[in-house]
């Protein structure tokens, strides 16, 4: 399953297929070998994502603690500038959304998490039952795996009941890690990205400030030292550039800010969304694939790098968990 797509994207690197069929071919690959549920993950926390649902960048201002985890809806949502933390996203009048904050901070005694988010347990009220929105609402808070959680469900003034009860089983669907397992997450001017346990990442500028053209990286090995606008060091002498040493059981995946176009970016985005290229620019016995994708009116450009044609199945899982978690706000 996942050797086969890195199997079958070497191939197209090396065979100088059209752009258009290998994208085909490296999608259908990756759609066999996933699972069924789409999953929304960020920082530990994940849910499964029905078909047709939809998910944004959480926007906390600046707010922070709790921190937004997760952010779904039944229909396209986005932020709105609202004041209000849980309230700052507009989405249509039939829908519902789901919003999953974390407490860094302990509040007082949460219950432990319920076997089922069941309608005694996430009522929902009529307005105005929650801060700035103007629909109905329900919330409850829980502990789970030692952290704390606020889920918050917000329906819109037409929302149907059946709508309202899938959000529930939505949230039953509800995956925790412990805080010491959960990933950590590189952040910058509205977008942000998992970078996983054991993992390393760091932030490139391209003016000091920081604010245009800001280049994440997130790979599995010790990225160089090297961050923001400071030029690259001198290695010490004999020692190798550790991208150039990439090997087999090495990813680094590249987000690039400020793209000047690209196709819409699909919710969760994977491997399969990108395409291959080749030509002097990859490395030898490198796999890279690569998309420009717009998150509203924002674009952004997404490069995936392997070391080697024959990378661990779990590395490429890795990968598509990592792709999943990236978020561009407008």
């Amino acid at each position: 399953m996942a050797p086969r797509l890195v199997a079958l994207a070497a191939a197209a690197l090396l065979g100088a297929g059209c752009g258009g069929d290998v994208g085909r071919e490296l999608e259908a690959n990756n759609a066999a070998a996933a699972p069924s549920d789409r999953h929304v993950r960020s920082a530990g926390v994940s849910v499964a994502l029905p078909r047709n649902w939809h998910t944004t960048s959480a926007n906390d201002g600046n707010v922070t603690d709790p921190r937004t985890r997760l952010v779904i809806a039944s229909a396209p949502i986005e932020a709105n500038g609202s004041a209000c933390q849980v309230a700052n996203y507009d989405f249509a009048p039939d829908a519902v959304a789901l919003i999953v904050v974390e407490w860094q901070e302990p509040t007082g005694t949460h219950p432990p998490r319920p076997p089922r988010f069941s309608a005694n347990v996430l009522p929902v009220a009529p307005p105005p039952a929650a801060e700035c929105f103007d629909g109905p609402a329900g919330t409850v808070q829980f502990s789970d795996h030692g952290r704390l959680f606020g889920a918050y469900l917000l329906a819109g003034r037409a929302a149907p009941q059946p709508l309202i009860n899938e959000t529930r089983q939505v949230l039953d669907t509800l995956q925790v890690e412990r805080r010491g397992d959960a990933s950590e997450r590189l952040a910058r001017n509205g977008i942000s990205i998992d970078v996983p346990n054991g993992w390393d990442a760091r932030l490139l500028f391209r003016e000091p400030q920081g604010r245009d053209g800001v280049i994440f990286q997130v790979a599995d090995f010790t990225l160089p030292a090297n961050t923001g606008f400071a030029p690259p060091r001198e290695l010490p002498p004999g020692q190798e550039d550790p991208i150039k040493a990439m090997d087999a059981n090495d990813a680094l995946v590249t987000v690039t800010d400020d793209a000047d176009g690209g196709s819409t970016a699909p919710r969760p985005l994977t491997l399969g969304d990108l395409a291959p290229i080749h030509g002097a620019r990859v490395p030898a016995g490198h796999i890279v694939a690569t998309r420009d994708l717009c998150f509203a009116d924002r674009c952004v450009h997404v490069e995936v790098d392997f070391g080697g044609v024959d990378a661990p199945p779990a590395l490429v899982r890795q990968v598509d968990q990592l792709l999943s978690s990236l978020r561009v706000a407008a």
